[in-house]
C-alpha cells in the first residue's frame, strides 16, 4: 500500500491504484456537516463534467453500431435547431469545436450559481429542457476553427443519444455503461432526494461556515455533467474502458487520440478527455469536474498503469491532493 495521508482541510476520497490493484484507499471529511456523518470510501460524490466522458462513450457506443456517424450533423437529429447550427458535426461537439454559443460560458466567468436566478433549476430534468438556452445563442467560430469548451455541445449530444437510442439520457448511461462495469453505486440522482452513502456539495461562506449547493445546479445532473459515482466505480468503469469491454479497440483508441489543441500547450482533448502530452506522446490522461460545491479530477498515467481518483464535496482540493499524490508515487516508487 502507498504511505500517504494528506490533511489539508480535504473533504472527500482519495483512491489509487497500480496494475489495477489498490493502493490507496483514503476518506476525509463530512458527506452531511449538520449531522457528522464522515465521508468513507464507498461514499457517493458529484464529479460535474467528469461526466461528460460517460456520454462521449455512449455517442460511440452508438457509432461502433452504426445507428449514427460522428461526421453527422447535429442538425440531422435536433431539426429545430436554427441555421447557425449547419456544418455543426457530432465530432465538433465531442471535441468542443463546434463554435456554437454556450448556455453557460465558462470564459466570460459568470457565476454558474447566479444562472438559475432566473431559471427555475428545479425545471431542469431532461437535455430538451436546457434547448430554450441555447437555440438564441450566436454562433462564436465556424466549426473547426478552434478549440472551446462548451457545456451545450454535450446537451445536444445527449439529445441526440435520447433521440437515435429512444431511451432517456439516463436510461441509456445506466444500461450500456453502469449496468455492464457493475457501476452499482452510480447514477442521476435529484439533488433534494439523494440516496444514502451520498454527500451533499457545500460552499464556503465568507466567515468560514458552508452552506449546501441544493439551488446552485440543475436539479439533476445530464450529459454535461452532474452524475455522481464513487471513487471504487470510477476504478471500474476505467478498467473496462481500457480493456475494450465497453468499445472495440478502434473506437476506443478514437476516444483516447488527440483531436484538438487546447488553451494550454501540451494539453489536447479526444473525446469526452483531456490529454497531457509531450511533442503529441501521451503522458497521462485526466478528468476535471468544477461546481458549486463539487470538486473532482481523475488521472491515469499510461506509462505506468497508475490511476488517482480525488472526489470532493467543496469547490476545491482535488487538484492540489492529485499533485501531492503524485509526489509520493515518484519518491516512493519512481511510478508516474
Amino acid at each position: 500500500m502507498l504511505q500517504f495521508d494528506y490533511k489539508n482541510d480535504f473533504s472527500g476520497v482519495l483512491y489509487v491504484t497500480k496494475d489495477k490493484e489498490c493502493i490507496l484507499e483514503k476518506a476525509y471529511g463530512y458527506a452531511e456537516k449538520g449531522l457528522k456523518v464522515r465521508n468513507f470510501v464507498l461514499t457517493r460524490f458529484g464529479v460535474a463534467s467528469g461526466g461528460k466522458l460517460f456520454t462521449a462513450v455512449g455517442i460511440l457506443k452508438l457509432a461502433e453500431k452504426g445507428n449514427l456517424n460522428l461526421s453527422d450533423e447535429i442538425l440531422k437529429y435536433i431539426p429545430e435547431l436554427p441555421e447557425s447550427f449547419k456544418g455543426v458535426t457530432l465530432h465538433h461537439l465531442l471535441t468542443h469545436t463546434s463554435g456554437i454559443g454556450d448556455y453557460f460560458d465558462e470564459y466570460a466567468q459568470e457565476s454558474y450559481s447566479s444562472l438559475w436566478n432566473a431559471i427555475p433549476m428545479y425545471k431542469m430534468e431532461n437535455p430538451i429542457d436546457f434547448l430554450p438556452m441555447i437555440l438564441n445563442k450566436d454562433k462564436i467560430f465556424n466549426p473547426g476553427e478552434k478549440f472551446r469548451y462548451n457545456n451545450a455541445g454535450y446537451i445536444l449530444l445527449g439529445l441526440a443519444i435520447e433521440r437515435v437510442s429512444g431511451l432517456s439520457y439516463k436510461d441509456y448511461i445506466k444500461n450500456s455503461i453502469f449496468n455492464p462495469c457493475k457501476m452499482s453505486d452510480s447514477g442521476y440522482f435529484k439533488m433534494n432526494m439523494l440516496p444514502p452513502r451520498t454527500a451533499y456539495g457545500y460552499i464556503k461562506l465568507e466567515d468560514g461556515n458552508f452552506r449546501n449547493n441544493i439551488y446552485d445546479l440543475p436539479i439533476i445532473g445530464g450529459p454535461d455533467g452532474g452524475v455522481y459515482v464513487t471513487a471504487v466505480d470510477m476504478a471500474k468503469f476505467w478498467q473496462e474502458l481500457l480493456t475494450f469491454e465497453l468499445l472495440s479497440e478502434d473506437f476506443t483508441k478514437e476516444l483516447f487520440k488527440i483531436h484538438s489543441d487546447t488553451d494550454n500547450e501540451g494539453i489536447g482533448f479526444g473525446y469526452g478527455i483531456w490529454i497531457e502530452h509531450k511533442n503529441y506522446e501521451v503522458k497521462k490522461y485526466f478528468l476535471q469536474g468544477y461546481d458549486p460545491g463539487v470538486n473532482f479530477r481523475m488521472v491515469y498515467y499510461l506509462e505506468t498503469d497508475v490511476l488517482v481518483l480525488a472526489l470532493s464535496n467543496e469547490d476545491t482540493g482535488t487538484k492540489e491532493a492529485c499533485e501531492a499524490i503524485e509526489k509520493t508515487l515518484i519518491e516512493e516508487f519512481q511510478a508516474v
